[in-house]
């Protein structure tokens, strides 16, 4: 593995922003060796090169976007070749970077190295850091490391930020906020919500955890004043979860995107870069959360354990380390396959289009 992997830190269950950066590198340079000029074929046109591949079949379906994934999209690894699935109803942007994300998957898994070494280790199989290395890769190959930095230069990283880079390039809304959160010199959040304040995508900087597109943020969030008013600043907002859980108190930054569509948002525990550095720091909470590796349920404490295998069983969807990497089914519905944590019983429709 790359030596700037801390390999202790990614057993223990915790990684940098940069460990992750570091994996999304790997996976670019060993695309490249394997199919020579692979990454700059895939930032040109990345439907055109997957489609050349004879590993992977890739096929779009009109579903409503819904669900738990941070994107529209699933990679079956079960079958061969791999079936990478992308919703169509969605911008060209958003539908490319779904697609890369997807194509991180199936690299990740198909490297032996990192998948027995990085991910199986990991408290939860390695879900939630193989969810952000295929965020990276997908902003890495839209982005570059170059490209954000000369746009923004050094201004401090806020919501702006986010708009700025946007504007200034060709990349989908998702891959800015995730090279975003890559620049916070801290561990933070980048939310994507709509006007009301409801996530459409999500991005963390360091080992926060982040919520699920479709989370309402609540009512008078920072994202849904800047909605109505164009931007907003505050010192004590807060991140909601799906299962209600908030981490606050939260320093947030919120700008409307100029299509009147989108509101940008960058939150921090600590002291943020648009504040000047003398401003008082306040005690940083110890992070309790928990999330489910099968339904992805978050909740701010850790759940009882189960008595058999003594790890914590999900009060949502019932499961525990007894199970390992639960199985996975395809909705009949919207055509995605889920853990079967997504599912009522031996239903064929998952929670999501019940």
């Amino acid at each position: 593995m790359a030596e700037s992997f801390d390999l202790q830190r990614l057993n223990d269950g915790r990684y940098l922003t940069f460990q992750v950066q570091a994996a999304a590198q790997r996976l670019c340079d060993n695309l490249d060796q394997l199919k020579p000029g692979a990454v700059s074929r895939l930032q040109a046109d990345a439907w055109q090169e997957a489609s050349n591949w004879s590993e992977v079949v890739v096929r779009e379906v009109y579903a409503d976007i819904a669900g738990d994934c941070s994107v529209a999209g699933h990679c079956n690894l079960l079958v061969a070749p791999a079936e990478i699935t992308v919703v169509r109803n969605a911008s060209y942007g958003r539908r490319a970077f779904t697609l890369l994300h997807e194509i991180a998957h199936f690299l990740q898994q198909n490297d032996d190295l990192w998948a027995d070494g990085a991910l199986s280790k990991q408290k939860d199989f390695g879900r939630r850091l193989e969810e952000q290395v295929c965020d990276a890769f997908a902003a890495e190959v839209l982005l570059g490391s170059d490209h954000p930095n000369r746009i923004l230069g050094d201004a401090p990283i806020s919501a702006s930020s986010v708009s700025h880079l946007f504007e200034a390039s060709q990349a989908s809304r998702s891959a800015c906020c995730v090279k975003v959160a890559q620049l916070l010199p801290c561990e933070g959040w980048v939310l994507l919500t709509d006007l009301e304040g409801t996530v459409q995508f999500a991005a963390v900087s360091g080992n926060r955890i982040p919520p699920r597109r479709g989370t309402f943020q609540g009512p008078d969030h920072v994202s849904q004043v800047a909605g109505r008013v164009g931007t907003s600043r505050q010192e004590d907002s807060w991140v909601t979860f799906p299962s209600g859980n908030q981490w606050r108190s939260l320093y947030a930054d919120s700008v409307r995107d100029p299509s009147f569509r989108y509101v940008y948002t960058v939150l921090t525990d600590e002291v943020p870069p648009w504040l000047p550095s003398y401003t008082q720091r306040r005690p940083v909470l110890v992070d309790t959360s928990w999330d489910c590796h099968v339904c992805e349920a978050i909740y701010n404490t850790r759940p009882s354990n189960c008595g058999a295998c003594d790890e914590p069983r999900c009060p949502r969807c019932g499961m525990c380390a007894c199970e390992q990497r639960a199985s996975e089914r395809l909705c009949g519905r919207c055509f995605l396959v889920h853990g079967i944590g997504m599912f009522e019983g031996s239903s064929t429709v998952c929670r999501e289009c019940a």
